[in-house]
């Protein structure tokens, strides 16, 4: 049970923290805000069956609902717009988001510690390239 909310909570967090740049890239139009409310009640209030599995044995893959996993890719869609009106690349977006579909894919359903690494690596790396193209530096 711990590692369903835990995973849920990550992939939520993350689906929060793609809206929230889109908001700064879009700004605060009603169909943003009203994107933006959609998202939140669907990763933290929304229905947590069916899950996506995969594999063989019916194993959970995540295990994420299939609403969280839907609005992540659809925030992560919105997200790469967004990276490619700002900074005129999808890269950054990319790396996080690749990052978090390992994360919740790959490392939560094979407790293989080196997925991990790899998916924390994207998301820094994802995070830097972000902070670099904010300051002017690339």
């Amino acid at each position: 049970m711990a590692a369903h909310v835990h995973a849920q909570f990550l992939f939520a967090f993350q689906t929060t923290g793609l809206f929230c740049f889109s908001l700064g890239a879009f700004g605060l139009s009603w169909p943003m805000l009203l994107f933006s409310a959609v998202t939140i009640f669907i990763a933290f209030v929304g229905p947590r069956e069916p899950r996506i599995y995969l594999g063989s044995n019916d194993k959970p893959m995540s295990p994420l609902p299939r609403s969280l996993l839907v609005i992540f890719i659809i925030n992560a869609t919105v997200n790469f717009t967004g990276n490619w009106f700002v900074f005129g690349t999808i890269l950054p977006g990319l790396l996080v988001a690749l990052g978090g579909i390992i994360e919740g894919t790959l490392a939560e359903t094979s407790f293989n510690q080196l997925w991990h690494l790899f998916a924390f690596l994207m998301l820094d790396y994802g995070l830097f390239l972000h902070m670099f193209l904010y300051l002017g530096l690339l």
